[in-house]
């Protein structure tokens, strides 16, 4: 990872970045999604300039890989209480399952027979069929870096892809704990010149 990749950028292409991460945070309060949107938007065109890979899957591997990525976190985790707390309560939503795969296995219409998530979890829980982020997540055990990069990314996932309503208040619930952990890192981070406050 280079960070100086990212400082050496155009002008206009930083200002996007942190375009996107000011849109983000200011589109939150009144739509979460729509603000998780926008922030991830501007983390990965954040990541994508200082990895040295083509693919997200490849700049999120190389991002987890980063000592000083890692060392960041750790910070975060051991300093932060409200970081871990939120953190914490993400943890206790995964693993996150790739809605493209339950539709593939089970059919259009299948995740609507139940009223909330935990109920569609309990119905599909151990299928190795399924997709899902953190692949092999132990609950009740503390996150990593890797592991927080890739929930994150699955709900980016779904979100993108069109599985994630915000008429659907689990839905929602999640996409709001995935921003509360992603801007504080982002935050961590620094690149966003004029970070505001998380909420």
């Amino acid at each position: 990872m280079d960070q100086q990749r990212f400082e050496n950028l155009d002008v206009r292409a930083k200002e996007n970045a942190v375009r996107f991460y000011t849109s983000g945070v200011a589109r939150f309060d009144q739509s979460p999604m729509d603000g998780f949107d926008d922030l991830w938007r501007s983390f990965n065109n954040w990541f994508s300039c200082v990895t040295d890979a083509d693919r997200d899957s490849a700049q999120l591997r190389e991002l987890a890989a980063d000592r000083g990525m890692q060392q960041l976190f750790d910070d975060l985790w051991n300093n932060d209480n409200l970081f871990r707390e939120q953190l914490l309560e993400f943890s206790d939503e995964w693993p996150i399952y790739d809605s493209s795969s339950i539709l593939e296995q089970y059919g259009p219409g299948f995740a609507s027979k139940f009223s909330t998530r935990v109920e569609l979890l309990i119905a599909i829980e151990g299928d190795p069929g399924l997709k899902k982020s953190p692949r092999n997540w132990v609950p009740g055990s503390n996150p990593t870096l890797s592991q927080t990069l890739w929930a994150i990314y699955q709900v980016r996932c779904n979100r993108f892809h069109g599985r994630k309503s915000a008429h659907v208040e689990d839905d929602v619930r999640l996409v709001q704990l995935a921003f509360s952990v992603l801007i504080r890192l982002i935050d961590k981070v620094g690149y966003a010149t004029t970070p505001a406050e998380s909420p």
